[in-house]
């Protein structure tokens, strides 16, 4: 385990208890950018009683040991918010637990660490099931909610998990929010596995809400689970050299060189900045949505059980949500491409090759026997994230834009 590193700025203390967080995957190219836009942004007021937006962060870290070192540099662009780095292998149960011991209980988890690759997924799916599903994570988030000190009931507990568009199997796109999954490949079924695992956890908390006799109080419990299509964006904030460059980085490496480029492999691109409004808007206001909710309710539980003193309450305040998590138009590999290409002024596009994907994989029947099965179309309708988080999200040409 890497030594913790934790920063403080030195702002005036709020007098308030701030906004534990838990940042999951904080090495990986989303995991920069959103941390590095939570702990940029300041509280709404100057007003010291109205600094509740200030933030307490913990950022978990996989494999990236020069991370924390990055960290530490890039706390001079002016880091507004506590912030506490870690080494964390989510595999390692016995030191999750550790970790959630002794940095526990947190207000929100933004679960953003996962074996992304499909072909890694591919060739050792326990490791990546592990990772990709870390039960002793989930399962310790939600045991602490049944060990919570008074002070915390009243505050909703928020985990955020990610995962991905590749739970659709292709063939009936656009997927609707509501469309049933499908996976093909090792990676997206571990993502289906953990969505399923996260949805068993919500109803196994709310049976052990309801077996009590209703005068034992709980914290309420929200799990939203992003089905996100390609991130793309700007480089990684933090250390660049340790996060992955997106798709659009590849294509604007292949000025007027032999390239091709699938047309029909499809997506619905979204921007990193998009993904980090939305992440935030969870951190800052969904919470504060579910509190109203929940305060809502316990006032019609007092009048109910004024009118009758052997009523107990048995609904449950605990939700699952997943949503699409995607951009506004259907494009593919050579659209992007091209997109590149013209905002990059590109000398020449001869070289390249526009080809479908299916047709290749008939033709090379010896590759395809060896490739790790991909969904072709899985463009996706996120309207109801968009309606959720009040914000319509970018196309592909802003996004381009935005990235060079």
């Amino acid at each position: 385990k890497e030594k913790n590193i934790n920063i403080e700025q030195s702002y005036k203390m709020s007098s308030k208890t701030k906004k534990k967080v838990l940042i999951t995957g904080s090495s990986g190219f989303l995991g920069q950018h959103l941390l590095h836009s939570l702990l940029l942004s300041s509280s709404s007021s100057n007003n010291d009683n109205d600094n509740n937006d200030e933030l307490d962060i913990y950022a978990t870290y996989g494999s990236l040991k020069d991370f924390p070192e990055s960290v530490r540099r890039a706390k001079d662009n002016g880091y507004r918010h506590h912030l506490h780095v870690d080494s964390l292998d989510l595999s390692n149960k016995v030191g999750v637990q550790d970790y959630l011991q002794t940095n526990g209980p947190f207000d929100v988890c933004l679960h953003l660490a996962a074996v992304s690759s499909p072909r890694i997924c591919q060739q050792d799916p326990d490791r990546a099931r592990a990772l990709n599903i870390p039960k002793a994570l989930f399962d310790g988030l939600l045991l602490q909610l049944q060990q919570q000190q008074p002070e915390h009931l009243q505050k909703p507990f928020l985990l955020v998990a990610l995962s991905t568009d590749q739970v659709y199997d292709g063939q009936n796109a656009p997927y609707q929010n509501n469309a049933p999954t499908k996976p093909l490949n090792e990676y997206s079924k571990s993502k289906v596995d953990m969505e399923q695992y996260l949805m068993n956890g919500v109803e196994r908390t709310n049976n052990t809400q309801n077996d009590r006799d209703g005068t034992t109080p709980s914290r309420p419990l929200s799990v939203v689970c992003l089905r996100s299509s390609i991130i793309c964006g700007k480089e990684a904030p933090i250390d660049s050299d340790g996060a992955h460059k997106t798709f659009l980085h590849f294509c604007a490496s292949r000025d007027a060189q032999n390239t091709t480029f699938y047309t029909d492999e499809c997506r619905s691109v979204i921007a990193v900045t998009d993904v980090v409004r939305i992440l935030t808007w969870f951190v800052k206001q969904k919470e504060e949505d579910k509190q109203k909710g929940t305060e809502a309710e316990k006032k019609e539980e007092e009048v109910l059980t004024s009118k009758d003193d052997a009523h107990r309450a048995k609904r449950s305040t605990n939700s699952f949500e997943v949503y699409n998590m995607g951009g506004p138009e259907r494009v593919s590999r050579w659209d992007i491409a091209m997109a590149v290409a013209k905002q990059q002024q590109f000398r020449s596009t001869q070289e390249w090759i526009a080809a479908e994907k299916a047709s290749a994989c008939h033709d090379d029947a010896a590759a395809n026997a060896n490739a790790v099965p991909s969904p072709l179309d899985i463009s996706m309708d996120s309207t109801a994230l968009e309606t959720l988080v009040g914000f319509s999200f970018r196309g592909l040409t802003e996004i381009v834009n935005e990235t060079f």
